[in-house]
């Protein structure tokens, strides 16, 4: 018989109230410490952002009672962006077991209907923090180094994805395989939509293996993406911070003020790398600003514990030695004070950069408030229930969480990163 949805119906409110706080703060690093833009210039579609693009560099030196010396041009210049929504979502099964064995006696703590619900909510903010830290406007989570082959692709630790490999592929994820563009979906040998369910993934090589055939049209570079997320993706710091390229329909070549302080690491003391890193920042900004890129309201530095463990054994960069912290966590996703200056430590950043942002400058963008997931209903109800294979009414229910995210930065050009940044010899982040 039908599970009677009425009473779990209740239980929502209370999810969405009493833990989507903790479970944005703890859950992720980077969405919840930029802003929400203001309501005006929404649609159902997308935000439009202004971005400055140009500087007033305006200058004359007149002769004295000069008439006409006076120094021409050279205003600010923006730039209205329509950054588009991305639609987000999240589905939790909960098993007949968890029905039956929830208690939802006053007082009582013991709900596992409501921490299937709120476990699947923290893992929806740690996704979408993921696509703000390293989303690319496509939907990446993997990239192949290899040809697809039987039932198995190869999505090694590479450079284009920060080194990352399969971390973002799990068991049970339904994913499909798309060239390098997002444009061309790989279905050789399988047709239609060729979504497939991974069923197991080896971390340290990369490989994947699906619960049935592979497109045998796979190539190396072609990027794995979540079901039907092709070109859907948020829209991440590395799209945004850059310094190639284009900023949605406008080529940084022909909008220079769009470009962002990129330092190579690749090559040369890591110092030398953070104080190139100082002073370009203090090319574009007041100098005391970006000397001052410890203070408050200021530069927030973004790195992996890959890096962070890097710095910490070479106990260089940033003039840090790790003695004289003043304070250090060994947990991950978290925020520490190193000397002074401000980190944010995410597992889910990338693992061969290190970005300086200057959080004022970002937003996040929602539709429908703070909060970027909000339930939806299923034949009028947010819990439904599961049928079997032949449509008939089975034990458990569903409930899926749905939303209309992306993010933006004002000023691009005051954010920075140092890219290229070596990994030998460290964890790729799929160990």
């Amino acid at each position: 018989m039908a599970f009677d949805t009425t009473q779990t119906q209740q239980l929502v409110q209370t999810i969405f109230e009493d833990q989507i706080q903790e479970t944005d703060e703890h859950s992720a690093a980077f969405w919840n410490r930029i802003q929400s833009l203001p309501e005006a210039d929404a649609n159902v579609l997308g935000r439009k952002v202004k971005v400055r693009t140009g500087y007033n560099e305006s200058e004359s030196w007149a002769a004295f009672g000069s008439a006409s010396g006076y120094a021409q041009g050279g205003n600010s210049t923006f730039t209205t962006f329509f950054v588009p929504y991305r639609t987000v979502s999240e589905q939790v099964l909960i098993d007949q077991e968890a029905i039956d064995n929830d208690d939802s006696a006053a007082g009582s703590q013991y709900h596992p209907v409501v921490e299937e619900l709120a476990s699947t909510m923290r893992t929806g903010f740690k996704k979408l923090n993921r696509a703000c830290l390293m989303g690319d406007g496509l939907g990446t989570i993997a990239i192949l180094s290899a040809a697809t082959s039987g039932s198995t692709a190869t999505a090694a630790p590479n450079t284009t994805f920060g080194n990352k490999g399969a971390q973002f592929v799990k068991p049970g994820k339904k994913v499909q395989i798309y060239n390098s563009t997002g444009a061309t979906l790989r279905n050789g040998g399988v047709g239609g939509e060729a979504i497939m369910t991974v069923q197991s993934v080896v971390k340290s090589t990369g490989v994947i293996t699906f619960t049935s055939t592979a497109p045998n049209d796979g190539v190396n570079t072609d990027i794995v993406v979540p079901e039907r997320s092709s070109q859907r993706g948020v829209n991440g710091i590395g799209y945004w911070v850059a310094n190639s390229g284009s900023l949605f329909s406008v080529t940084r070549a022909s909008q220079p003020g769009l470009n962002s302080v990129m330092v190579d690491g690749s090559a040369g003391s890591l110092m030398l790398a953070v104080e190139s890193l100082f002073s370009q920042l203090a090319h574009y900004i007041e100098e005391d600003v970006a000397l001052s890129i410890n203070g408050e309201g200021m530069h927030e530095f973004f790195w992996s514990p890959t890096q962070r463990e890097a710095y910490r054994k070479q106990a260089i960069g940033l003039g840090i030695t790790m003695l004289g912290s003043e304070k250090i966590d060994t947990g991950y996703a978290h925020k520490e004070t190193i000397n002074g200056y401000s980190f944010t430590v995410s597992k889910d950043h990338d693992n061969m950069k290190i970005h300086a942002l200057k959080m004022n400058d970002w937003y996040r963008i929602s539709r429908g408030g703070k909060n970027p997931f909000s339930s939806q209903a299923i034949h009028g109800n947010e819990f439904y229930n599961l049928n079997d294979s032949q449509g008939r009414i089975s034990g458990g229910l569903g409930f899926v969480m749905s939303g209309y995210v992306n993010i933006a930065c004002r000023n691009v050009r005051n954010q920075a990163a140092i890219y290229n940044l070596p990994t030998s010899g460290l964890a790729t982040g799929n160990v």
